[in-house]
């Protein structure tokens, strides 16, 4: 009888099992943001300054391995039936939130583009090349990093300045909180800080406020 009872158990766990992994693989996966073919109308963002100006981010360097390295990450999570509260701060998606939080305030239109796409026939008032570079700790004591490289200029190419922001942090003990969204954030941080004391945009707003002033009757 007992033999009996368990094997109904433990048919049942197997169905409720299966059924829980055919719910997550019918589910969306994770992807690069940034990515044109999965994302396509997420490559160009209108901003929330009417008035300023335009910028096409270009991404290079690492950043295409680090959002891999991020959605390999979060599809494992969802494979292995981890909760998404545990997925969710890993997911690459954020990095491109991130950026819109930042660069929105500033500019009237935002473009996204991997430095290895098809060149961009539209005009823009400024590029800005930016490396993202990710470290994940995957286990108790690990170490998070979040690197933002970015290299500000105007289509001409000529005056150039660096903008820089970086989140580091430890996976604590048991692992249950990663602390891998606080790591985004600080990098983040640091790089809107840099964004906002920026030369090059404050010689944008010095000349566009010069040409109002001559335009007045």
């Amino acid at each position: 009888m007992r033999g009996s009872v368990y094997g109904i158990w433990l048919r049942v766990a197997i169905a409720v099992i299966g059924l829980s992994l055919a719910s997550r693989a019918d589910s969306p996966k994770y992807h690069d943001p940034f990515d044109p073919a999965v994302s396509p109308a997420a490559q160009s963002v209108v901003g929330g300054a009417p008035a300023g100006p335009s910028i096409r981010v270009v991404l290079a360097g690492s950043t295409a391995a680090s959002m891999k390295a991020l959605t390999d990450w979060c599809n494992l999570g969802r494979r292995t039936l981890n909760p998404g509260s545990f997925i969710d701060p890993f997911d690459p998606r954020h990095f491109q939130e991130a950026l819109n939080a930042v660069l929105m305030p500033t500019f009237r239109s935002i473009e996204y583009v991997y430095w290895n796409a098809s060149e961009s026939q539209s005009h823009v008032d400024y590029v800005l090349t930016l490396e993202i570079g990710v470290t994940i700790g995957k286990h108790s004591f690990g170490t998070n990093i979040v690197d933002l490289q970015g290299v500000l200029s105007g289509t001409d190419g000529g005056q150039k300045e660096t903008l820089i922001g970086h989140g580091k942090t430890k996976v604590g003990f048991p692992a249950l909180n990663s602390h891998f969204a606080e790591t985004r954030q600080a990098a983040f941080a640091a790089f809107a800080q840099n964004l906002s004391s920026a030369r090059l945009l404050a010689a944008y707003k010095n000349s566009a406020e010069a040409l109002l002033v001559l335009r007045r009757p």
